[in-house]
C-alpha cells in the first residue's frame, strides 16, 4: 500500500510546478465513480480510490510534504 501512495504522489508531483495545489482542479464523486476535473486542460478523469484520496487531500491541503 504503501509503495501505491507513493507512486500516485510522484506522478502528481511530476505534473505539478512546485507541488502547488492554486488552479490545479477539482475531485468530486458520483455514487458510483470519483473523478478529477482538471481545470488547466478542461478533462474529467476517472480515478481509483487511493488516487481520489490523494488528490482530494492534496487539492484540500494545498501542497505536500
Amino acid at each position: 500500500m504503501k509503495n501505491a501512495i507513493v507512486d500516485v504522489v510522484g506522478k502528481i508531483k511530476a505534473v505539478m510546478p512546485e507541488g502547488k495545489s492554486e488552479r490545479f482542479g477539482k475531485t468530486f464523486s458520483t455514487k458510483n465513480k470519483k473523478y478529477f476535473y482538471d481545470t488547466g486542460t478542461g478533462k474529467v478523469f476517472e480515478c481509483k480510490e487511493l488516487e481520489y484520496t490523494i488528490l482530494k487531500l492534496f487539492l484540500e491541503h494545498g501542497n505536500f510534504p
